[in-house]
């Protein structure tokens, strides 16, 4: 005959070191989530001030005559936080 009353005890105190681990889980997912949000704040933060301090720098230069630079530091609208020429070419090393 199986011995129920003794397994129905093992798997009791598993069932309570499972539930914490499920906890503790669902913890570190929450962490995640809250650092994810941070971290893609920073981005966006970072992507702002980016173009808007290159789109500023662009047309100072442009007003200064300085049209071949200003075309090097123009932000792309494609790729946040690069400018056209590097969107353009990602392999820094060409």
């Amino acid at each position: 005959m199986f011995p129920l009353s003794e397994w129905a005890d093992k798997l009791s105190k598993t069932l309570g070191k499972l539930e914490e681990s499920v906890a503790e889980v669902n913890n570190e997912v929450r962490e995640a989530e809250a650092t994810l949000s941070v971290k893609n704040d920073a981005i966006k933060d970072y992507d702002r001030a980016f173009s808007v301090t290159a789109n500023l720098f662009s047309a100072l230069l442009d007003a200064a005559g300085k049209k071949d630079l200003a075309k090097k530091v123009r932000p792309s609208t494609r790729r946040a936080g690069q400018t056209v020429e590097d969107a353009a070419n990602p392999d820094p090393t060409i």
